[in-house]
């Protein structure tokens, strides 16, 4: 059985949990090479969480949490940058991630952030 939210969220037809991988479809089972455990997948990095069914849901929402305390601007682009890099070389890759960084580094949000840390404090970001 396969449902999709977001990149990809699987159910192992060897194993009854559930796991959410970064990876989009690859089509794998496609051309015959074997689907592996939940848990294995979990092992070696692949998945970030495997997780009971009945606990996917608060698993999936803690994450959820996490990602929207961070800054809007930082996210964004973070999300946008490993939507282009997916398709490059590791050498273009880590140059266009590094041109985003500096960019990121301008923003207000990214001010913010740092004297937040200098202060002790949470960070109020604006989006900007």
């Amino acid at each position: 059985m396969r449902q999709r939210i977001g990149r990809e969220l699987v159910r192992s037809s060897l194993s009854p949990m559930r796991f959410i991988t970064l990876r989009p479809n690859s089509g794998s089972s496609a051309v015959g090479i074997p689907s592996l455990p939940a848990a294995e997948l979990a092992r070696l990095g692949v998945v970030e969480a495997v997780v009971p069914a009945d606990e996917l849901l608060p698993k999936a929402m803690a994450l959820a949490r996490t990602i929207a305390a961070k800054s809007p601007v930082a996210v964004r682009l973070a999300k946008g940058a490993l939507n282009t890099i997916e398709g490059m070389g590791v050498r273009d890759g880590y140059r266009f991630e590094q041109d985003v960084t500096v960019a990121l580094s301008a923003t207000e949000d990214a001010q913010e952030a740092r004297r937040a840390f200098v202060e002790k404090r949470k960070p109020v970001f604006k989006g900007r």
